[in-house]
């Protein structure tokens, strides 16, 4: 016989009361517990965010532990001008909420456009100083205008941390740990690329008229030694998605 609504009232009560007092408890009863991190801060709120300009930016998140707190790491996926739409983006949105799903989604880190087999694997891309980390005035610009700067084009995006500069590549190898490294201009793409979309690629070089986009994500990233802790990432943050630039 179904329950009362009294009687789930009484049953969701004692729940909460559970709960809080599970809460309660000191660490050292026996539950293990782990460090965590704050993700980056992005705005505005929208859901998803829209297109983008040529920059993004973030705030650096003041709560994390400063002695596990190293910096941020930054993933992109190449998205096709045909599956590449709100309800797209939506559904990442929803599914993405660690670095296990960010990688089942299809986003791949990005590299410093100087890494080498030796380097490519030290995390993190972007490392801030112990001010930085707890500097709540600081924003990160991640900007894609050196790619079109008529003067001095580059294929590189750059990340801005007060007056140091972090360019981006991204990676068309298979394997994370032996880059093979390209730039975000058009031109960079080839259909050898690891990263480069199945429907883009389904159509016919000579007509193929789909533009491509990156969407990008930035994670904090720490290391706390004192509990054997290692690659500790915070959740996910998403910046938005622009269009290649030509």
């Amino acid at each position: 016989m179904p329950a009362s609504r009294s009687g789930r009232a009484g049953i969701r009560r004692t729940f909460l009361l559970v709960f809080a007092a599970a809460a309660l408890l000191p660490a050292g009863c026996g539950i293990p517990s782990y460090p965590s991190l704050s993700p980056p801060v992005v705005s505005p709120d929208d859901f998803p965010p829209p297109e983008s300009g040529l920059l993004f930016s973030f705030a650096v998140p003041t709560d994390n532990d400063a002695t596990i707190f190293k910096g941020f790491e930054f993933y992109y996926r190449i998205y096709s001008g045909l599956d590449i739409d709100e309800a797209a983006l939506t559904d990442d949105l929803r599914a993405i909420i660690d670095m296990a799903t960010l990688e089942q989604r299809g986003y791949r880190r990005c590299y410093p456009n100087t890494a080498t087999t030796a380097s490519g694997v030290d995390r993190p891309l972007v490392t801030l100083d112990d001010a930085q980390k707890t500097d709540e005035a600081l924003v990160v610009y991640i900007d894609f205008s050196p790619l079109i700067n008529a003067q001095s084009p580059s294929a590189f995006p750059v990340v801005q941390v007060a007056a140091t500069e972090y360019p981006l590549a991204r990676n068309v190898s298979e394997d994370p740990n032996t880059p093979a490294l390209k730039g975000f201009l058009s031109s960079d793409f080839a259909e050898s690329d690891a990263d480069i979309p199945d429907d883009y690629l389904a159509e016919s070089p000579n007509s193929r008229a789909t533009a491509l986009y990156v969407s990008l994500y930035v994670l904090s990233y720490g290391n706390d030694p004192a509990s054997f802790q290692f690659n500790i990432y915070s959740p996910p943050a998403y910046l938005g998605y622009i269009a290649i630039p030509g």
